[in-house]
Parts: C-alpha cells; structure tokens; sequence
C-alpha cells in the first residue's frame, strides 16, 4: 500500500467559454425583462411626475439596468466570437474563398426586412410600436398631467411663477404640509419626497390650482406623435374626432379614425407637428367650453 503513488490534487480549471455563455446568457434575459418594462413604460414627462415604478425601481433605473446590461451583453458576445472565430469565419469563408451561405444571405434579408418594415410600419413591425404607444397613452390617461414640462424639477420661486401665485403663499403651504420649504430653491419633486408623495398628489394636498395641461405641444407630448392614431391623438389633446375629420375633410383629405398622424401629414403634404396643431386648435372641447374673453 505504502509503495503505490498518492493520487494528485485536482487542479479545478477555470472556463473562459463557460463563463462567457452565462455572461451571454443572463445579458439576454437582463435585457428581455427591462426591454419589456421601457417598452410599456409611460413617458418620461408622466413618469417623473407620477413617480411611476415597477417592482420599486423607477423609470430611470430600469433604463439605467438595460443601458449597462447592453454593454455587457455586447462585450460578452465580443468575447464569445473570438473564443469560436473558426467555426465562424468557416461559415463566411472556405478553401482561402469568401462564399455566401443561405443561412447568412436569408439573416441578411430578415434584418433589412425588419428594418424596412419598422419605418415603414408596415404590419406586423408597424404593430409592435403601435402597442406601444398604447401603453403609453394608457399611463397618460389615468394620470393627472403635470402644469408644465418637467414641472417636478422646478425650484418653488419657479414653480409658483409658472402657476401663478406667489412663492410665500407656497412655501406656506407645504409648511402647513410638514415640508421644510424655507429654501426657495428647492424643487418640486424634493417637496414632494419630503413628504412621501408623488409630485402630482402634492398639488392636491397643497390646494393648488394649476393651468389644465394638454398632452401635446405644451407638455411634451409631440415624441412619438406620428405613429399616434388620429382616435388617440384626438384623445390627448382634448379635440372632438368629428369635428377634426370634418376639418380634414375641408382640406381635401379622407381620413379614418385608426389612421396614423403620420401618414395623415404625408397626405397633406405637412409635418406631423403641424397635424397635430390642427388637431389642438380644431374642435377642441375645453376651448369651446371656456372661450377666451
């Protein structure tokens, strides 16, 4: 017994490839579970404002988690083809000759459909933005609009400039709240965090009175205002879709509501921006409910 050699220590190796898979891997799922949250998430505007959340992570940190799991998905997928170059480059080149396969020309033809058909909307490309954009007028629709842009990121001297009372009767205010609102310079948003609520339920708790925000070209709402439907684009702004068809009709244009604001300017020869315009000034009901003295 004592004559026959001690069986050596395992040396445990540690495996490049292997870990590049799970890199490779857990990049993909990181980017398919935050690429679905960004892809119903509501506007920034809305966002910020309603300090809107999934599973305690706002809005910017889910962009945040997607942005650096990019980086390391593509950086892992980097390493990855090095580690299998020769298998690859086998697929593009033979014998010292480059040759395209089918597999390579059919990837090709997929990717520059995908492309096409995503500017072009065509379905079912075009459908994929359209849910989104959905969702995004769903969030916006159950939500209060914020007096302006940004409003949450506003110092409380330009806060109450913008809404149209004096700065002490709003420091006076959230100091009726609990809020330390001694510093003029303080935002908004940071009240509203003092005080464990949202910017827009602040509003509500200080008795604010604030102009009625439209969702369109004075809040921000003109990003994405082209693959909007006329049935939505009417909705945010407030305007009767009959009266706006009618007025559409007037200029020599046949629309349906489940047309794209889009393809309504190509008609008309106009920018999107400039429908929209139209849409805002053109039966809107608040307008014709409060007519300007």
């Amino acid at each position: 017994m004592n004559g026959l050699p001690k069986d050596e220590p395992k040396v445990i190796r540690f495996h490049w490839r292997g870990l590049t898979s799970f890199l490779v891997t857990l990049g993909f799922l990181i980017l398919t579970v935050t690429g679905i949250v960004l892809y119903i998430a509501p506007p920034g505007r809305v966002a910020h404002w309603t300090d809107w959340r999934i599973a305690g992570l706002d809005k910017e940190q889910w962009s945040a988690i997607h942005m650096t799991s990019g980086v390391l998905f593509v950086i892992a997928a980097c390493i990855h083809l090095v580690f299998n170059w020769r298998v690859f480059w086998h697929y593009i080149a033979a014998s010292g000759h480059l040759h395209l396969k089918r597999e390579m020309v059919v990837s090709l033809a997929i990717a520059v459909v995908l492309i096409v058909g995503t500017l072009l909307e065509i379905p079912p490309f075009g459908t994929i933005t359209q849910i989104s954009d959905k969702a995004r007028a769903y969030w916006e629709a159950r939500s209060d609009p914020a007096p302006y842009p940004h409003a949450e990121i506003s110092t409380l001297t330009e806060f109450a400039q913008r809404i149209g009372i004096p700065a002490e009767t709003l420091q006076a205010r959230l100091k009726d709240l609990g809020a330390d609102a001694n510093d003029p310079t303080q935002t908004w948003g940071s009240m509203a965090d003092q005080l464990g609520l949202t910017p827009g339920e602040l509003i509500e708790k200080a008795h604010v009175s604030v102009p009625a925000a439209r969702g369109g070209m004075g809040s921000g709402g003109g990003s994405g205002i082209g693959r909007q439907t006329l049935r939505e684009a009417c909705f945010t702004q407030g305007s009767d879709i009959r009266q706006v068809i009618k007025a559409l009709e007037k200029k020599g244009l046949t629309v349906s509501e489940d047309e794209s604001i889009r393809a309504i300017a190509e008609k008309a020869g106009l920018r999107p921006m400039e429908i929209l315009e139209l849409i805002r000034t053109t039966g809107n009901t608040q307008e014709k409910a409060n007519p300007s003295p």
